[in-house]
């Protein structure tokens, strides 16, 4: 089953192994395969808000940020994107079957 996040004008889905990325207030959206899913945090700051930014990680080192790629979460929101990004780590490390 996919998962879903709304924060603001993002929505990230989780489905199998994809996070998909949508904005609400452009046409902006895009694909990213969970191997290669990406995430930066900075925070929480004196009102309590994290920064957190992700893009396309490039062979496990840097990351690619484009579009509409960041948010300031909130701490019950910071909360529910670290249940988010624990499910993309999970599927993450459950191999697909090479064939």
């Amino acid at each position: 089953m996919a998962k879903e996040m709304r924060v603001d004008n993002l929505i990230l889905r989780l489905d199998d192994r994809v996070v998909e990325v949508f904005a609400t207030d452009s046409t902006f959206n895009t694909r990213i395969h969970v191997d290669a899913f990406g995430v930066m945090a900075k925070g929480p700051d004196r009102n309590g808000e994290v920064k957190v930014r992700f893009g396309v990680l490039w062979e496990g080192k840097d990351m690619f940020l484009g579009g509409h790629n960041g948010m300031t979460l909130d701490a019950q929101d910071w909360i529910r994107f670290q249940a988010f990004h624990a499910d993309v780590k999970a599927v993450r490390a459950v191999r697909p079957e090479t064939w």
